[in-house]
């Protein structure tokens, strides 16, 4: 299931609709094709980045370091899932 963003037209896929919890992880919208991960105690644990490939999806985890100001790549997935698994 795809979603589209209020500010681009309604025709245009921009991400996946994600469940806002999943086993301990928050995702926020960041950006159309961006969440924000989050664990419990509100640190941050990275970014999980949206990119349609022709006629798949792609995901790819981001790892946020403690006190670091930018985020480092640690794996793409076809799943969103396996890539908020990479973030624990």
């Amino acid at each position: 299931m795809q979603a589209t963003h209020p500010a681009l037209p309604a025709q245009v896929p921009t991400r996946p609709a994600l469940p806002i919890e999943i086993d301990g992880l928050k995702l926020t919208l960041a950006s159309p094709t961006l969440w924000r991960v989050t664990r419990r105690d509100g640190a941050v644990a990275g970014h999980l980045e949206y990119t349609p490939i022709e006629s798949t999806d792609r995901f790819t985890a981001r790892r946020l370091p403690r006190g670091g100001t930018r985020s480092i790549p640690v794996g793409s997935c076809w799943s969103w899932r396996d890539a908020v698994e990479l973030l624990r």
